[in-house]
């Protein structure tokens, strides 16, 4: 029997913040078209990123390594009002992280999933809008924050 889940925004970033690495994994073994969407997160400034950049914030190592399995890349900039960093740039100083971001090694090695997670079904309001504002810079390149 075929899948029928579509991996929407929604999914991705709730599996980042909740730092459930195996369901990003799966995530995105469906479908990485938005690994390197970087309108993913926001501030109250103005300032967009995406999942690498969030993770490099936060030391996520592990969640590192499942998105650059899945092709994110590490030269993705923020973009907004503020200074413009690259994922690269912003792990400066962070010798672990940066190391693993310039590995030319092989990608599908960095991470192994350990458990079969179950698709996430229940969406919530928040999880609507925050997926309607990504269609909606898709489509006209706009972007506004949803909160």
């Amino acid at each position: 029997m075929e899948n029928q889940f579509t991996v929407e925004r929604h999914h991705l970033k709730n599996a980042c913040q909740n730092s459930q690495w195996d369901l990003l994994d799966k995530l995105l073994e469906l479908d990485n078209s938005l690994v390197n969407d970087n309108s993913m997160f926001s501030d109250s400034w103005g300032q967009y990123w995406g999942m690498l950049y969030e993770l490099i914030l936060r030391n996520e190592v592990e969640g590192i390594q499942v998105l650059l399995k899945h092709d994110a890349n590490p030269r993705e900039k923020s973009w907004g009002d503020g200074m413009n960093l690259s994922c690269l740039e912003l792990a400066e100083g962070k010798v672990d992280i940066l190391k693993i971001l310039k590995s030319k090694g092989n990608r599908s090695a960095l991470y192994t999933r350990t458990s079969e997670p179950e698709w996430p079904m229940l969406k919530s309001k928040s999880d609507e809008e925050f997926n309607r504002k990504g269609r909606l810079k898709d489509k006209y390149g706009l972007v506004f924050p949803t909160d």
